[in-house]
């Protein structure tokens, strides 16, 4: 079909916050070639906030809404939007079936899912599992259909967050006082390698208190795991489960680091541009590689030195990260 400048686009990622940051470069890189474009992300409802945070999005399509129709409805839905293309960037059958259904003209996925095969009529051939390429540049690889150039390197992808900053919020767990905030955010929810509350332990031990205000951070249901911390330090301010993922958003935008492991709070970290050090396996599939924050102040660590993480799943590479390493680029002297 012959594209114009004002085409639709729906472009469908409902997993996991992190990957939803790295998936917002193909809407910044297609306002680059397409002013004029109007893009739709698909995606389950928690991630509003965050997907409300581009200002290369358009609109945002409810996953957990669409699914819950029925299915003739659903097809009715979707095809409300006038989309001209859809882009399965996670691969989900019953979406790139109902696209094709919605008579949706340019329809985009990868060659791996069979189902692709009888669904889409753009056919990308990626290998995520065998590619030395970051996740967000994979991403932008399934625009190669479109006469976009998908070969942006590592150091550009920032430039297509476009992130409106949210305005400041106010936190009943933080003191009144001028100290910097430094969040770290332990757990990954599965999303990847831990570095131990041992090494949080002696992080929080190297950062002076009167500096800094170390803040703790994750899901209730990390609470347990996490609460020696608190017994060893009274002095870390324990937010865990005590706030929204927008008042989370807010909270990092406040901040003068945020220390994790590969998980979403760390990209979105990266993305709002404040320090954020991210600590690393050297395993290939969960390595900084594929997974390193993406910003203008986005640092990564990995273990020095061999180690087995190819070999051995259950490697402790990353405890062998030093606690002094990660304070001395909080501190900015690394």
């Amino acid at each position: 079909m012959p594209l114009k400048d004002d085409f639709t686009i729906v472009i469908s990622r409902a997993d996991a916050l992190g990957d939803m940051v790295l998936t917002l470069p193909m809407a910044g890189l297609l306002k680059s070639y397409f002013p004029g474009c109007k893009i739709y992300y698909l995606a389950k409802k928690y991630a509003e906030p965050l997907i409300a945070l581009s200002s290369h999005i358009d609109g945002f399509i409810e996953y957990d809404y669409l699914s819950g129709l029925p299915r003739q409805e659903q097809v009715l839905y979707l095809k409300k939007f006038e989309a001209d293309i859809f882009v399965n960037v996670l691969p989900d059958r019953g979406l790139a079936f109902l696209a094709r259904e919605a008579g949706i003209p340019l329809r985009a996925g990868t060659t791996n899912r069979w189902y692709h095969w009888l669904t889409c009529n753009r056919l990308i051939r990626l290998s995520r599992k065998r590619s030395d390429l970051h996740e967000a540049q994979l991403n932008i690889r399934l625009l190669k259909f479109l006469p976009v150039d998908t070969h942006v390197p590592l150091r550009r992808i920032q430039e297509y967050y476009g992130i409106r900053k949210p305005p400041s919020g106010t936190f009943a767990f933080l003191p009144e006082n001028r100290k910097k905030i430094v969040l770290l955010h332990p757990r990954s929810n599965g999303s990847g390698r831990e570095w131990s509350i041992d090494n949080y332990d002696r992080l929080i031990g190297l950062l002076d208190p009167a500096v800094y205000n170390v803040v703790v951070c994750g899901l209730p249901r990390e609470a347990d795991s996490i609460a020696p911390l608190f017994k060893r330090h009274p002095r870390a301010i324990n937010a865990i489960g005590q706030v929204t993922l927008p008042e989370y958003i807010q909270l990092i935008c406040q901040s003068h680091a945020l220390v994790a492991s590969g998980t979403g709070p760390l990209h979105i970290a990266a993305m709002m541009g404040i320090k954020t050090i991210g600590l690393f396996p050297r395993r290939k599939a969960v390595g900084p590689e594929r997974w390193q924050p993406l910003g203008e102040n986005a640092c990564y660590l990995t273990s020095e030195g061999s180690c087995s993480c190819a070999q051995q799943p259950g490697c402790n590479c990353m405890d062998l990260i030093p606690a002094e390493k990660v304070a001395a680029y909080i501190e900015g002297n690394p």
